[in-house]
C-alpha cells in the first residue's frame, strides 16, 4: 500500500502531454486518493505510520491539485472577445472550381475512384480560366 501512495507526481505530469489529458489524469489522481484514504480509514488494521503518510499525501496532493486548476484556469482565459457570430468566408477559386466539377466527372466516369477525379481536376485547374494565375495579362 505504501508504494502506490509513494507514486512521485511530477514523473506523471510530465507523461501527460495535452490539457484535457492532464485534466482527466488529475480526475483520476483525486478518485485514487478518495479510495485509498477510504481503505486506510477502514482498515482495522491501520498502524500510525500509514496514517501519517496519508495525511502527507493528502496534503502534497492538496497543495498539487490547487496548483494545477489555477493553471488550468488562466489557460482557459485566453482574453479573447467572441460574441459567437460566425463569418462565414468565401471558397477560394480552387474549391469553388473543384465543387463544380466533381460531380461532373464522377457522372462521365463513374469508374473513376475520388483520387483519381482530384487528379484530373488538379491537371484541369492549370489550365482553367477560372484560375487566377491564368487570367494575368502581360
Amino acid at each position: 500500500m505504501k508504494r502506490i501512495l509513494e507514486i512521485d507526481l511530477d514523473i506523471l505530469e510530465d507523461a501527460v502531454p495535452s490539457l484535457s489529458k492532464r485534466m482527466k489524469f488529475m480526475q483520476t489522481v483525486k478518485e485514487y486518493n478518495c479510495i485509498i484514504n477510504e481503505a486506510l480509514s477502514e482498515s482495522e488494521d491501520k498502524d500510525e505510520s500509514s496514517g501519517e503518510l496519508s495525511d502527507e499525501l493528502s496534503e502534497s496532493n492538496k497543495d498539487e491539485l490547487n496548483k494545477d486548476d489555477s493553471e488550468l484556469d488562466e489557460d482557459e482565459s485566453d482574453g479573447s472577445d467572441r460574441s459567437g457570430d460566425v463569418e462565414i468566408r468565401e471558397k477560394n477559386p480552387y474549391n469553388s472550381y473543384v465543387s463544380e466539377r466533381f460531380n461532373v466527372i464522377k457522372e462521365l466516369n463513374p469508374g473513376l475512384t475520388n483520387p483519381d477525379i482530384f487528379r484530373l481536376l488538379t491537371i484541369e485547374w492549370k489550365n482553367s480560366p477560372m484560375n487566377p494565375k491564368n487570367n494575368c495579362e502581360i
